[in-house]
């Protein structure tokens, strides 16, 4: 029997290996999952069981007037007021070469958004004036079309048109 060649031995190793790192990896992300999910139920049952422990203290200090209705209320108002404190974000440090260059940033966009506007204001401009110009040609195209006379206003001896 003849022997395969060196580099055809060296790419079924290279493949092997390949399937055996790959084969170990997904081994290892699923038991990372699985410890990931066993961690978060665990949390979940810990974040129940203070709950309940919360509900009970509270419960104990409800006198019998209070009805279920209020303490339900009482329970709905604890947890609004839990999620009512906002995120505090934090404020940004900006070295002077930062902000330099946010002020340079900002100057521009102002010119931009000035040079827009003017660009803005003078095409309003000259549609204003090609709509009047237009508005007039076509009352004149109007008027020609659908014929027109000029109100006389005479003595008697006045004809428009000739000269007295």
């Amino acid at each position: 029997m003849t022997e395969q060649p060196h580099s055809i031995v060296s790419a079924e190793e290279r493949a092997r290996k390949i399937r055996e790192e790959s084969a170990r990896i997904e081994a290892e992300q699923a038991e990372q999952e699985r410890r990931q999910r066993d961690r978060q139920i665990a949390h979940g049952r810990e974040a129940l069981k203070l709950e309940e422990e919360h509900i009970a203290t509270m419960t104990a200090l409800i006198t019998d007037k209070d009805t279920r209705e209020t303490i339900h209320a009482r329970i709905l108002r604890m947890r609004e007021e839990a999620k009512a404190v906002p995120e505090q974000h934090p404020v940004p440090i900006y070295t002077e070469r930062q902000r330099r260059e946010l002020e340079e940033e900002q100057a521009a966009g102002r010119r931009t958004l000035e040079k827009h506007a003017e660009q803005t204001r003078i095409a309003q401009a000259a549609r204003a004036r090609v709509s009047a110009e237009e508005r007039t040609k076509e009352e004149e195209a109007e008027r020609k079309r659908s014929g027109y006379t000029t109100p006389v206003h005479t003595d008697n001896n006045f004809v428009p048109g000739f000269k007295v």
